[in-house]
């Protein structure tokens, strides 16, 4: 995909914004500085879900261009061709390994996809042995099963680590390496059900455990979008967020 960034070239000392695949092809079109000797600010691509998270305001805020996706089939955050993470906060982490067996499933399908694949797991790893009274044994089994897995899994302490850490990954791919970013892979294992949550949850301000509930109440996407304020508000832990999901099933589509 043509990202745009903003570029500076030095023989020039002037800033410009341009696609990536213009700036590759033609360099810079004022002084004909090629690809190679622009600098520009590190793109990230983030889905959509992960702006809850706060970690894509955080790159805007030292200097990286966001790019939002909706839906991305494989990872939750792409820095070039060949490098993508799955972010994991310690809750995520546990939710997808204990309850929805999802984990090795999702680190499969993205190093399938990307040949250096990163397991960004944020908050502190101890929590992993002392949460949910799990045995630390088979937590311990789990982390040497994603080492032999071929994914490095790197630790911060917090959103603002993480944005800090995805910022120098794209740094060193983009400009360095001079790395393109490219979206690739698909789902390997999306059940039906997984489907439904998968498609609900990527509306912004509903997460995979609302989604779930929402259909376990309502039975189907097309019953919620029709439901009113109300009867969403029937549905446990919704209350205030029936407000977002009403705007959301009602808001009329304006291209730009």
């Amino acid at each position: 995909m043509n990202f745009v960034t903003t570029w500076y070239c030095q023989k020039c000392n002037f800033h410009f914004r341009d696609s990536i695949d213009n700036v590759k092809e033609k360099g810079h079109v004022n002084c004909g500085t090629p690809y190679t000797k622009l600098t520009h600010k590190p793109v990230i691509v983030f889905d959509s879900r992960e702006q809850r998270s706060g970690v894509p305001a955080l790159c805007e805020g030292i200097d990286c261009e966001v790019v939002i996706m909706p839906n991305l089939l494989v990872g939750d955050i792409v820095v070039s061709d060949r490098v993508a993470f799955e972010r994991k906060a310690i809750d995520d982490f546990l939710q997808d390994w204990i309850t929805n067996r999802e984990l090795f499933s999702k680190l499969y399908d993205l190093k399938s996809a990307y040949s250096r694949p990163v397991l960004l797991l944020e908050g502190y790893t101890e929590e992993l042995f002392t949460s949910r009274g799990i045995d630390p044994q088979k937590v311990q089994a789990c982390i040497n099963t994603i080492a032999l897995m071929g994914v490095p899994m790197i630790e911060t302490l917090h959103p603002k680590g993480t944005a800090l850490a995805v910022k120098w990954f794209a740094e060193r791919e983009q400009s360095e390496n001079k790395r393109l970013i490219q979206l690739h892979g698909k789902r390997s294992h999306l059940p039906k059900s997984g489907q439904l949550e998968y498609f609900l949850s990527a509306a912004y301000g509903i997460g995979r455990g609302t989604a779930i509930s929402l259909l376990s109440h309502f039975g189907s996407i097309e019953r919620i979008a029709s439901a009113t304020i109300d009867e969403l508000q029937e549905v446990p832990g919704i209350d205030k967020t029936a407000i977002k999901i009403r705007e959301i099933m009602t808001r009329k589509y304006e291209p730009k």
